[in-house]
């Protein structure tokens, strides 16, 4: 496992906070391959613990974690495996996705990290990765980047239904990181904040020159703010441009795309820092008419959109609706009508949560939160899963979920993700197992015996992990603050279960004290008491 519980913490951190007013935008026309992999091989182990999104593809279930995109054989042996291919986006996974395409699965997934500029941190996309047989093999395209206009502007002209678009070009990855993709006939869409809604073709590509871009990036025009429709070839030229900017900077909320979803390929679902728009493809042209929908007007509980499902028993679409400010909740909405009037159910607006995934499994909604995981049979009435623990005594020692998923019709299997590892029950959460990859840092000798002991994630911000070499049940863990005071003393290590390794010990810290108040931050060292030998290893807590 990475070191990267402290890179999810920002990430994160981003991800649920809007981003500058003003967007920024570099001098110059940024390349990301230079942060991608350099090997194409697959190693044991997922690729981190914190589990971003899970989905299904042909006997394979696919991670996207903060470390990047790892999976799972469905032959019953249960060994977790990561992608290193130089063809993968560098990063973490923000957006995972499959679909079935004939005889084979397309997967997607977007990649993003956190960079730092003049002492400020921002999210910056790292492009692309799909491949077209279930992960066997990988393409790569870059983040959309626009070129920089000639001259002094700003804008370029885009092409949209015969008409010439004013644009803002958006000349950088930083803040352009796509949230979330979606396949919809032959192209798959991103939206990415300041990079908007865009789309390339991956299948039936008409080839031109052999210096052409074959499947280049292709901005999608969303209704402005103040507009309720957006109609393909009847736009006015003279009032539009799509600009992510803020309003007060003479863009649009509703340019700022953060979620995309289709259930069918003649209608697209995008959500937006301003609302909830609804797309009508034709399918001759793929270009798109839209009609775009606000939480004052049509109901739903906030309009910040993180996300879509679809819901075929009653032909419902779920929408996970945040509040942007004011009297807005967070929630999840649905509309039974095709959008144009939105329900909230009552239980969920009053918890005023943050939900950041939603799967539904026939008529079982699944719904994934800052709180933990809700299950609801008829979406009005909702009940809360409790804690994770492990049938071996491990624990999730975290409320948050990020996403859910089961299987298949007949399998009653749950796969949840969280950022402290994935679980999993087969009994509706009466029973978990727990898995996590202790990481390549822990070295294993002949005997597959760990020989360190090793602290994670480091640096944390709530809790940590310590995973020792040959368990013993009275083994003992000092923790001491930087001036060598004790702040606690752990006991009672439970015996880690993983497929890499055995006889590995591990003690749980929720950085607290003998007297139960968080630690302050700072460095702490641990010293490890186990079969009369004493191992030492340092821990930074940063709130």
């Amino acid at each position: 496992m990475n070191n990267n519980f402290f890179y999810i913490f920002l990430y994160f951190q981003f991800l649920f906070s809007m981003l500058p007013t003003q967007l920024s935008f570099d001098d110059t026309n940024e390349i990301n391959n230079i942060y991608r992999n350099e090997t194409d091989n697959i190693e044991l182990g997922l690729p981190s613990n914190q589990i971003v999104d899970i989905r299904l593809g042909h006997n394979k279930l696919f991670f996207g974690t903060s470390g990047g995109l790892g999976y799972l054989d469905l032959d019953g042996s249960y060994s977790f495996k990561s992608f290193k291919s130089d063809s993968l986006p560098y990063g973490s996974n923000p957006s995972v996705i499959a679909k079935q395409l004939d005889d084979s699965y397309i997967i997607v997934v977007s990649g993003g990290q956190s960079i730092e500029i003049a002492s400020e941190t921002y999210p910056s996309g790292t492009g692309i990765g799909y491949s077209l047989n279930n992960g066997e093999s990988w393409n790569y395209k870059n983040q959309p980047v626009d070129p920089i206009p000639d001259g002094n502007s700003k804008y370029q002209i885009m092409s949209w239904g015969g008409q010439d678009l004013n644009q803002l070009a958006v000349t950088t990855q930083i803040n352009n990181i796509t949230y979330d993709l979606a396949i919809v006939g032959d192209y798959i869409y991103s939206a990415s904040w300041a990079g908007g809604i865009r789309r390339f073709k991956f299948q039936n590509i008409e080839l031109g020159l052999p210096d052409d871009n074959f499947n280049p990036w292709e901005s999608i025009p969303l209704p402005m703010d103040n507009q309720s429709i957006l109609k393909c070839g009847f736009i006015n030229t003279q009032d539009y441009e799509l600009n992510p900017n803020d309003p007060i900077n003479g863009g649009s909320h509703n340019h700022k795309g953060f979620s995309v979803f289709s259930h069918n390929d003649s209608t697209i679902w995008v959500g937006t820092a301003g609302g909830i728009n609804k797309g009508i493809i034709d399918q001759n042209t793929n270009c798109i008419d839209w009609e775009h929908f606000n939480s004052l007007n049509h109901g739903f509980s906030g309009n910040w959109i993180i996300g879509f499902n679809y819901q075929v028993d009653n032909n419902r679409i779920w929408a996970i609706t945040w509040s942007t400010g004011g009297i807005e909740r967070n929630a999840l909405s649905y509309s039974d009508d095709g959008g144009i009037t939105w329900d909230v159910p009552y239980q969920l607006e009053e918890l005023n949560i943050k939900f950041y995934n939603i799967f539904i499994h026939n008529s079982i909604i699944y719904a994934s939160s800052e709180e933990g995981l809700w299950k609801s049979t008829d979406g009005e009435n909702w009940a809360v899963f409790p804690n994770i623990i492990g049938s071996d005594g491990q624990l999730i020692l975290t409320p948050i979920v990020y996403s859910s998923i089961i299987l298949d019709e007949t399998n009653e299997i749950l796969w949840v993700g969280t950022p402290d590892g994935l679980a999993k029950t087969e009994n509706s959460g009466l029973d978990w197992t727990i898995y996590r990859n202790i990481g390549d840092e822990i070295y294993q000798d002949e005997n597959n015996l760990i020989e360190s002991f090793y602290v994670y994630p480091n640096p944390t911000n709530s809790y940590a992990r310590f995973a020792f070499e040959n368990y013993t049940s009275n083994a003992k863990l000092d923790i001491f603050n930087f001036s060598m005071e004790e702040v606690i003393n752990l006991k009672n290590p439970i015996l880690f279960e993983n497929e890499l390794y055995n006889k590995t010990g591990e003690f749980f810290w929720d950085c607290k004290n003998f007297n139960g108040y968080k630690v302050a931050n700072g460095v702490y060292f641990c010293r490890l008491k186990n079969n009369n030998t004493t191992k030492w290893t340092k821990l930074m807590v940063i709130d």
